[in-house]
């Protein structure tokens, strides 16, 4: 396995339509719009190319039988690819794919199994929905400001490299009351006409509904400006499934995320 320089990312940007995940994350990193890196069995003929976000969401595709890859890619999964390596969460929706990550798991328990719903956007729902701003609270654009107060784990810093970045590349808004955020929404990722929305409330504003106008606020902002909202989340994060339909997103299907240690 070796890794492919920026330049080269463009090369390998069509195993990312072979690939039956929200891929959203892996075409930011060949756009060049978020941070990543891309790996591929040859620099020449790739056959077999693995795309990892900045946030660690990653995306395998080509063959499926390539030894030396895969050999590398286990590596990965352990964390031991490399010295303080980040971690990786390998989304996988393909049959022969799974019985590959499935072997590597007999050998090494350690890796973590989750499961992820992939939704569909139902536009004509959401055009016949609404999402008022409850009293007492506000809604703004998410700025420099904003962001050095933001906390949590869901927030830009998730997936941007830095606010700078997302300032200049993304989109986000803060449901407030007062001078507290209550919850965010944010661009994810950004890439093949399609925005992957981040959503969080925090602690002390949960069960009460806010991320719902916060939310709508980023979908209504897809529509406007070209883009194609994308919503994704583990099967056990039953509040953002509910959050989901209330915006017209509707489950798809599900996969295994697999992720390192």
């Amino acid at each position: 396995m070796v890794e492919l320089s920026q330049s080269q990312f463009s090369s390998v940007r069509h195993f990312l339509s072979g690939i039956k995940c929200d891929i959203v994350f892996g075409y930011s990193i060949v756009e060049n719009r978020q941070r990543g890196r891309v790996f591929a069995d040859d620099l020449n003929h790739p056959q077999t190319v693995l795309f990892w976000h900045y946030c660690g969401f990653a995306f395998v595709g080509g063959r499926h039988d390539n030894r030396n890859f895969n050999q590398t890619l286990g590596e990965f999964l352990r964390g031991t690819y490399e010295q303080d390596q980040r971690r990786i969460s390998l989304f996988v929706n393909d049959t022969a794919w799974n019985k590959v990550i499935q072997q590597f798991i007999k050998d090494n328990p350690n890796i973590k199994i989750g499961e992820l719903l992939r939704f569909h956007f139902n536009e004509k729902a959401f055009r016949g929905m609404s999402a008022s701003i409850p009293d007492g609270y506000t809604l703004r654009e998410m700025d420099e400001e904003l962001i050095e107060k933001l906390q949590g784990h869901v927030i830009p810093s998730f997936s941007w490299h830095s606010s700078e970045a997302f300032l200049k590349g993304g989109k986000g808004y803060c449901l407030l009351d007062g001078g507290r955020i209550a919850c965010n929404a944010f661009s994810a990722s950004i890439g093949n006409q399609i925005l992957d929305i981040g959503i969080e409330t925090m602690a002390d504003y949960r069960m009460k509904g806010l991320a719902v106008p916060a939310a709508y606020a980023m979908v209504k902002y897809c529509l406007d400006n070209g883009f194609k909202p994308n919503w994704g989340c583990t099967a056990i994060n039953i509040g953002s499934a509910r959050i989901a339909a209330r915006l017209g997103f509707e489950v798809l299907d599900s996969h295994p995320v697999y992720s390192s240690p």
